[in-house]
């Protein structure tokens, strides 16, 4: 009897992690430069972010979108790669927090990254995206509607 239950567990793991449904993906728009982001609109998305992953497409990123403006706190854990973070209200950029580092071995302990205002949508691209691509504080970005959860 135990055995099948043990055999049944993984069965339903193996099941919920090939069947689990992908992020939205949307295509936003900064300066006339399009980002393809996965839209993290759930919170174990949010959860989850970009950990663990080897890397991040050059023109691609994640947008972690909220129904409410608040501080709100990141952080690299389990992160691979530096990410840069911009963070808008009302779809515009209010702060860019750039280069922000991975944990490495000299330093396991995951950066924390928080704005200094509230925002209601944050998106997390490659360190150098956005001044590569120019992006500055008071800038729209195009295509953020219609994505609360």
């Amino acid at each position: 009897m135990f055995k099948w239950l043990i055999v049944l567990g993984l069965g339903l793991l193996i099941f919920i992690f090939i069947f689990q449904p992908k992020m939205e993906q949307k295509e936003i728009i900064f300066n006339n430069i399009i980002l393809t982001v996965e839209v993290a609109k759930f919170s174990a998305d949010q959860a989850k972010g970009l950990s663990g992953r080897p890397d991040l497409c050059d023109n691609c990123g994640m947008l972690f979108s909220y129904n409410d403006l608040a501080i709100r706190h990141f952080w690299m854990n389990r992160m691979n790669f530096p990410l840069d973070f911009i963070w808008l209200r009302h779809s515009q950029v209010v702060e860019v927090t750039t280069d922000v580092p991975p944990p490495t071995a000299e330093s396991p302990v995951p950066v924390t990254i928080t704005p200094k205002q509230s925002v209601d949508a944050v998106i997390e691209v490659n360190a150098g995206w956005t001044a590569q691509q120019g992006v500055t504080v008071g800038q729209r970005v195009q295509g953020l509607t219609g994505l609360q959860p």
